[in-house]
């Protein structure tokens, strides 16, 4: 049997110019999973002050971060793909994303596959990040399986003709092991040389909402937090929410606001984490390395240093192929989500 494993992460900008940025935002901020308004009341005012204004304000912070080889969530994307394939040597492994090339489109055409398990680079589950993923995985099959069906004379159905895999679905991971004892071994050799006063364990947040499973992810990430801060009982480990976009209530506390706030709070030293991305990105590399270590600083802080990603650290390649062995697992007679 021929086995495949797909990772899918939102992707980036393939360049950084303010149409190809433009291009991006369109297509991410066009997902109803993401922005679940109406699209007659959402499309003007994404074609409108957003797609007009945001690109050019966002040229100048894509430049600062990338690199010879492309945007650093696009390049590490592909080394966290090659890194699973070394470990599943009996699998094809390919990488995907949400918004850019290659999509997941691109890289099931002509995946020719029994059994395929798809890992979404998000470790806790929101409808904005996984539910696209799956979404499209299925949809793609299934139109497949109705063209299929299309080109076959008379009553001749798609029985017996492959063209649909065997699917898995990872929908969360927030507490795989490998994953928590890297966060834990990180801030254990960082406090061995700074005695940090807090932790802040800062997510990518998403609107407080039911359509969104808030609470859910909420429940994740603190369950995310708990496995980490078990190897810390006496340093103060918080979580905060980062990265809103645009009006109503997202979940709180904002990391903006922690940030100002825990100065004032007796915190002077203070190490930061963002344990829902597996990849640094403008929202890593910019957002928090840069805007919230000046809020900091300026509310009267003295230290703020953050630990990177995961990355394509070895401990992401064992929890992806630990992933993927659980799923294969799972009784191959159903599809399911682990």
């Amino acid at each position: 049997m021929k086995n495949g494993c797909l990772i899918v992460n939102l992707g980036s900008p393939e360049e950084p110019t303010e149409d190809v940025i433009r291009n991006f935002l369109r297509n991410m901020l066009s997902d109803r999973c993401i922005v679940n308004l109406h699209p007659i009341l959402w499309k003007p005012i994404l074609n409108g002050i957003i797609l007009k204004v945001r690109p050019h304000k966002l040229i100048d912070r894509y430049q600062a971060m990338w690199t010879p080889h492309g945007s650093p969530l696009s390049v590490i994307t592909q080394q966290q793909c090659a890194m699973l394939q070394e470990a599943l040597s009996h699998v094809d492994v390919r990488y995907a994303f949400c918004a850019s090339s290659p999509t997941i489109e691109e890289a099931l055409t002509d995946w020719d596959i029994d059994d395929l398990t798809v890992i979404p680079l998000y470790p806790q589950f929101a409808t904005s990040t996984v539910t696209p993923i799956v979404t499209r995985v299925i949809d793609f099959y299934d139109a497949l399986a109705c063209d299929k069906k299309q080109s076959l004379p008379g009553d001749s159905t798609v029985r017996g003709s492959k063209v649909h895999p065997h699917l898995h679905f990872v929908s969360s991971y927030a507490t795989e092991p490998h994953m928590i004892h890297w966060y834990q071994q990180q801030i254990r050799d960082l406090c061995a040389t700074v005695p940090y006063d807090h932790v802040l364990l800062s997510f990518h947040g998403v609107p407080d909402q039911r359509y969104h499973c808030a609470a859910h992810y909420k429940a994740q990430c603190i369950a995310t937090r708990d496995a980490i801060a078990a190897a810390f009982p006496d340093l103060p480990i918080s979580i905060s929410f980062q990265s809103k976009f645009g009006p109503g209530e997202w979940l709180g506390p904002s990391t903006a606001q922690r940030v100002t706030e825990l100065p004032a709070e007796g915190v002077k030293k203070l190490l930061v984490a963002t344990p829902s991305f597996v990849a640094d990105c403008l929202e890593t590399l910019e957002e928090v390395r840069l805007d919230y270590r000046d809020h900091f600083l300026r509310a009267g802080g003295q230290i703020f240093d953050v630990i990177n990603p995961i990355n394509a650290d070895p401990a992401f390649g064992k929890t992806l192929s630990s992933l993927y062995r659980s799923v294969q697992k799972i009784s191959p007679s159903t599809s399911e989500f682990c």
